[in-house]
């Protein structure tokens, strides 16, 4: 399995016209917080390796990390760039792994590690600055089975993230 995937992801690469890497926090949970950091600020941030094909298809993986509510995932992302206007609109699907650690929502005992699957999607908006580097603006939603785990409710939940990306363009 570990072969076919590394096999699918060089011949992505072969066919990319660039590959980008992006860093990104949430705005809000940084400035004023959130019900889960007691209206606190504290760092949520994201990073990500994505490969664009030649026929607008992106794919990619990425990692978040939100320390203080105990916190992370691992995602996969696939996506089609729609381009205008000197901008890009990419929906995605993400499949998700969340893991939880410590004592998250209370838990039962310190060492309370958790991992749940999941699938949630997102959009990003992406304005050049120049060649190379660019802003991107994602919105999320993640179906969130570690919330209902914990405390027996459906939730879904809607992030948002401010990312610097740099590119690397392969096929110039």
């Amino acid at each position: 399995m570990k072969k076919l995937l590394l096999l699918s992801l060089f011949a992505l690469q072969v066919n990319a016209q660039h590959v980008y890497f992006s860093a990104g926090f949430d705005p809000r949970n940084a400035i004023i917080g959130s019900s889960p950091t007691n209206d606190k600020p504290e760092l949520n941030y994201m990073l990500e390796f994505k490969m664009v094909g030649n026929n607008n298809v992106e794919i990619g993986i990425g990692f978040e990390e939100f320390n203080r509510i105990d916190f992370n995932r691992m995602y996969g992302t696939i996506g089609y760039r729609f381009e205008a206007l000197g901008m890009v609109l990419t929906p995605t699907i993400e499949p998700t792994l969340i893991n939880r650690y410590d004592n998250w929502g209370g838990g039962i005992n310190y060492d309370m590690k958790q991992s749940f699957m999941t699938i949630g999607i997102g959009t990003n908006l992406e304005v050049p600055i120049n060649d190379k580097f660019g802003l991107q603006f994602y919105c999320g939603a993640l179906p969130r089975p570690d919330i209902k785990m914990m405390y027996g409710n459906d939730k879904i939940v809607v992030s948002g993230q401010i990312k610097l990306i740099y590119k690397i363009h392969l096929n110039k």
